[in-house]
């Protein structure tokens, strides 16, 4: 990523450590309460905050944007935060922020089925690559590491409801508050969760653990991780920004390895190698050419017998 700052190079690694640390945590807190539940409670106070803390902004919003925004919330919250805390019933930590990396690449291949975006051979070499390392590490944890077949289903739908959702937002979020419109989204995609959880009525053991991940997931995850990601793009736009995207799959399965004992084995480790530079190269946006230096300019305007 080019930055020159190392500011900047610390609020990548911060917001990818948030977003990997979010599946070990909703691991943890799915030993007390259900994922609907978990999930629900996630969306609804990340949610409340930020309308409450953008509210004014959210007032000038028409109903036809906010219909527009209901329906990204039942993909981005609903279907991806809601579906993967299923899916993390049979899935590793690690291996659900892989298959959650994918979605810059599913969103890659989507634009360019439809028009919006032309590959190169380097974005097809990526794509290639990293969906080959998310091959190996799924067969590689599927062999005894307690991981089955449904829970990658699952977390594959989950991956595609978000990359459905990323290819929505710049029409149906256009010209909205970032804030507003991801805090109304939050709280229109716990909803369902939180009515799931009142049809079924599972069983739900409080306790100082489910406390501690719930209010991470909500803030640290969902609030403060938004809000660097935001701050990366600020600071070096939206397409360098992009590129960190390559460091949450090897945090997530790192993560899961330390804090949760999960597996990690040297075929899932060479698998993470070329996740990471797949995504690295799918993401990458070629460098414009940049205004040549004037005194070139100035060489080249002059005649020809001045030069030499």
């Amino acid at each position: 990523m080019r930055t020159g700052s190392a500011m900047t190079m610390a609020i990548a690694v911060a917001w990818a450590l948030l977003w990997a640390a979010a599946f070990a945590a909703t691991k943890v807190a799915l030993r007390d309460a259900p994922a609907e539940l978990v999930v629900g409670v996630r969306c609804e106070l990340a949610g409340l905050l930020l309308i409450a803390a953008r509210l004014r902004h959210l007032r000038h919003v028409g109903m036809h944007r906010l219909a527009g925004l209901a329906v990204l919330g039942l993909l981005n919250n609903t279907g991806y935060l809601g579906v993967m805390g299923l899916a993390l019933h049979h899935l590793s930590a690690g291996m659900a922020a892989i298959l959650s990396s994918c979605t810059p690449l599913l969103v890659l291949l989507a634009s360019a089925a439809l028009g919006m975006r032309r590959l190169t051979f380097v974005h097809l070499l990526g794509v290639a690559l990293a969906f080959g390392g998310v091959t190996l590490s799924a067969l590689d944890r599927m062999d005894g590491t307690g991981i089955a077949p449904a829970g990658v289903a699952w977390g594959a739908v989950s991956v595609l409801c978000l990359a459905a959702g990323t290819l929505l937002t710049p029409r149906l979020a256009a010209d909205t508050d970032i804030y507003a419109a991801t805090g109304w989204q939050a709280a229109i995609g716990g909803l369902p969760l939180l009515a799931l959880t009142a049809i079924l009525q599972p069983a739900v053991h409080p306790s100082g653990r489910l406390l501690a991940t719930t209010l991470f997931l909500s803030l640290g995850a969902s609030v403060i991780g938004m809000s660097l990601w935001l701050l990366l793009i600020r600071r070096a736009g939206p397409g360098q920004a992009s590129i960190a995207q390559f460091l949450p799959p090897v945090f997530g399965v790192g993560i899961g390895a330390v804090f949760l004992a999960e597996p990690l084995t040297v075929r899932e480790a060479v698998a993470v190698a070329p996740i990471a530079a797949g995504i690295l190269l799918a993401t990458r946006i070629p460098r414009k050419p940049g205004p040549k230096d004037p005194r070139e300019s100035r060489r080249e305007d002059r005649p020809l017998r001045q030069r030499g």
